[in-house]
């Protein structure tokens, strides 16, 4: 049995964006993280890795 008064109240949508928040979404559909020093220092340190493993299959290739 459910109380008249332990009803949550619609309410309505914001016409438009009026506190200009975006979201960046990743190709994928995730909703993106702000970028501080620390993630983007791990962010070049990874596509560093990738590159190197790139380029030792290449080797390994010929």
């Amino acid at each position: 049995m459910e109380n008249n008064k332990d009803r949550l109240k619609e309410q309505d949508a914001p016409l438009k964006n009026t506190d200009r928040a975006f979201v960046k979404v990743n190709r994928d559909g995730t909703p993106g993280l702000p970028q501080t020093a620390e993630n983007n220092d791990d962010r070049k340190q990874k596509e560093a890795d990738l590159e190197q493993q790139r380029k030792e299959a290449l080797t390994e290739r010929d």
